[in-house]
């Protein structure tokens, strides 16, 4: 697999998230995004050497992006935006 997003919900914690990030690394997951809606925040991780190494997270004004894909791009706000994802007519 190359790349996981992972929207989480009020549930999970910091400590079931890491039993997570074991499995995508145990699964060779080579990306991850976590977006977390309630601090309307995005980070990501790439896989290097067996680790995973984050980046600078995004917040709701920035445009997510992905080194392993690099046409993949969205605005973060579209998550969090009440209107949501809409397609274009």
């Amino acid at each position: 697999m190359n790349l996981v997003l992972d929207i989480r919900s009020p549930g999970p914690s910091k400590m079931e998230m890491g039993i997570k990030i074991d499995l995508y690394s145990e699964n060779r997951v080579k990306g991850i995004c976590i977006i977390e809606p309630g601090e309307k925040l995005s980070y990501r991780y790439v896989l290097q050497n067996g680790n995973f190494i984050g980046w600078r997270p995004c917040t709701a004004d920035d445009e997510v992006r992905f080194i392993l894909f690099p046409k993949l791009k969205f605005p973060l706000k579209i998550l969090f935006d009440e209107k949501g994802i809409r397609r274009k007519e």
